[in-house]
């Protein structure tokens, strides 16, 4: 069986007695990347059988032996391991002119161009002294190598190397060639051979390879030569990094893994069905994993990101792509997203982006999985709106703000959290006037917002400047409602997560005369209490992150006894206390409206056109008509919901 290097090993690589130590312990044949029968072909094409060969740190690697074996007797293998020199000149047998020698190969004794051919495996660690020992080395292999003699080296081709291999050999011509590799092998890095001519050429690198597409599920040997070509360093770099990166991912895509807060992988690649092209599209692959489907055959499918929706929550967290692959009911889907400038975005229409991409998306396929790759289009919705902004909560969630575009001018903006994409978190409307964006906060879309805001019609305010709280901010869509109807009213929205109260500022424009205040909701009451505050009315609106709680919100210690008592305290006699409930449970709101009876004398239920329900909790009569709320309105609220009819369930 056929060993390999792992290269996360590497650390001490460039230390003399590790070597000397490993290979006092481990006295078999290693062939570090591989044998004498996988360069053969490439052997026979740049070398003859009387050409005078150095091999670069031998260590115990049969390749000089069989160099040898197979007609090449002018070999001198180094190394700076006495140890190991010693061990391989009593191995070498009757082979009397492969020759050993203990030598520093950055300090060679050899004369400049004593040799036809040099070969050499690459395996610097990732500092600058180990980076600097090799560039040191590739110049004095370079030296003692004859002109128009040929450099072998065989490389992981890491980025560190890339770089500094370019800068050196870049004055001569060099063939790139990526060697094939088994599905089978440990190796997690792909290995690339490049055959250097000592000799100046303008057009100095020429790749044997296009990128591959078969990785995954067999093995590569694409000989295809494109033209050479002057190439910079970053662009060599970049090159071979996609390669390289492809080919790493192969191994994690095997099986489906468990839903993770990261994709399995993610690639950039630069596709196009033809490569007379004069631009390749660029596309980046996530592979997000998340069993769904209950298939014994995993199913993979794929999503094609809208334009200008490249950076959007929507398709890059992971708790928004897992809703997706559990809506259409898959194990593994590909978020496939354009990588270009914005205005070349927008010139690759879908159809262009499944034609690029149809006969790469099979290499994403785990093993044993269906063969059909479905490629679909996000919600219409999705489509359809402007990200205006996106960013990071305190909580550890994203939010995303779109504006969505309805009849002419007029627009709605939500808000959305990650966690929960299905649901929209809060809406306004606007229209544009003008060159200005006007906000309509006196229109509440929700329907939970328009029966919360009922309690204004059902419990009548005894002043035109009400004392009002919010916990629970979101987009401030009900506190901007209230101040709208009442603007001499004192109210404050309170928030855990000071990036919403700014969300609901920069993005809603929540008036200034709102006060806010960023902080433990549960706690606040609490304080309001302690300092015998008085409050006419108290919301709750708050949501919770934790889908083992029986309520979908507020979170279960908004529900405890303690805590209404302490919204009681607050209330005192007339105030009232309004409840956005959301229950897994359609059982739960029956216990709830036994644990608000329990602390207020009158509970109102009113179901919405949603899943939400919205109580009332007061001391002070209730109004459950139309025409009884009618007659006690104020002049503020005469324009207030003004097509609300009460439910007979109030």
């Amino acid at each position: 069986m056929e060993k390999y290097l792992s290269p996360e090993n590497i650390e001490d690589y460039n230390k003399k007695e590790f070597w000397d130590q490993a290979f006092e312990q481990y006295k078999s044949v290693y062939d570090w990347y591989g044998n004498f029968t996988d360069f053969k072909r490439y052997f026979s094409e740049y070398m003859t059988k009387g050409s005078r060969i150095l091999l670069v740190g031998c260590g115990n690697s049969s390749l000089g032996e069989k160099l040898y074996d197979n007609g090449y007797h002018d070999v001198i293998c180094i190394d700076y391991s006495e140890t190991v020199i010693a061990t391989m000149m009593k191995r070498r047998g009757g082979r009397k002119s492969l020759q050993y020698m203990v030598m520093d190969a950055t300090k060679m004794s050899f004369d400049d161009a004593s040799f036809d051919a040099c070969l050499d495996a690459i395996y610097a660690e990732d500092n600058e002294k180990c980076k600097l020992d090799a560039v040191t080395y590739m110049k004095e292999t370079l030296r003692v190598l004859k002109p128009s003699g040929v450099l072998f080296t065989i490389s992981m081709s890491q980025d560190f190397i890339c770089s500094a291999f370019h800068d050196v050999v870049s004055p001569f011509f060099t063939h790139v060639y990526l060697l094939p590799q088994p599905v089978t092998t440990p190796l997690t890095n792909p290995l690339f051979l490049y055959v250097t001519i000592k000799e100046a050429n303008p057009k100095p690198f020429q790749f044997h390879f296009q990128p591959p597409y078969g990785f995954f599920r067999g093995t590569t040997a694409n000989d295809t030569a494109e033209s050479p070509e002057k190439i910079t360093a970053t662009a060599f770099t970049e090159r071979i990094t996609e390669t390289r990166h492809f080919f790493i991912g192969r191994n994690k895509l095997r099986a489906i893994e468990k839903a993770a807060a990261e994709p399995v992988l993610s690639i950039t690649l630069s596709l196009s069905k033809s490569r007379s092209s004069a631009i390749a599209n660029k596309y980046k692959f996530d592979v997000w994993d998340s069993p769904n489907s209950g298939k014994a055959s995993p199913v993979t499918c794929a999503l094609i990101v809208p334009v200008g929706n490249e950076s959007s929550p929507s398709f890059t967290t992971s708790e928004s792509v897992h809703q997706l692959i559990e809506s259409v009911r898959a194990d593994r889907m590909v978020v496939i997203t354009r990588q270009g400038s914005p205005m070349r975005n927008r010139e690759i229409d879908d159809a262009a982006v499944q034609s690029d991409v149809r006969d790469f998306l099979p290499n994403f396929l785990p093993t044993h999985g269906s063969q059909q790759i479905m490629i679909f289009a996000p919600p219409k919705e999705e489509v359809e709106g402007n990200t205006i902004a996106s960013g990071k909560l305190e909580s550890g969630d994203s939010f995303v703000v779109q504006d969505f575009p309805l009849e002419g001018k007029h627009f709605s903006r939500r808000l959305s959290f990650t966690s929960n994409l299905k649901a929209t978190q809060s809406e306004m409307l606007f229209h544009v006037a003008g060159k200005k964006k006007v906000f309509e906060p006196t229109v509440l879309t929700f329907s939970i917002h328009r029966c919360m805001a009922a309690a204004l019609l059902a419990c009548p305010p005894t002043t035109p400047a009400p004392r009002i709280v919010v916990l629970g901010v979101g987009g401030g869509c009900l506190p901007s409602f209230f101040h709208a109807f009442f603007p001499a009213a004192r109210i404050t929205a309170v928030d855990i997560d000071a990036a919403v109260v700014r969300v609901a500022r920069e993005f809603f424009r929540l008036p200034e005369a709102v006060e806010t205040v960023v902080a433990d909701a549960l706690e606040y009451v609490k304080a309001l209490a302690a300092h015998e505050e008085a409050v006419d009315y108290l919301f709750v609106d708050i949501d919770t992150k934790d889908p083992g709680e029986n309520t979908s919100f507020p979170p279960m210690p908004f529900l405890s006894k303690g805590f209404l008592e302490e919204v009681k305290k607050v209330l005192g006699p007339r105030g009232v206390a309004v409840y956005n409930l959301c229950a897994k449970k359609p059982a739960f709101f029956a216990v709830c409206r036994r644990q608000f009876a329990g602390v207020f004398a009158q509970v109102h239920g009113m179901q919405t056109e949603d899943v939400n329900q919205m109580f009332l909790l007061t001391d002070r009569a209730v109004l459950t008509t139309k025409e009884a709320a009618d007659a006690q309105r104020t002049e503020e609220t005469k324009a207030l919901l003004p097509d609300f009819v009460f439910p007979s369930s109030f």
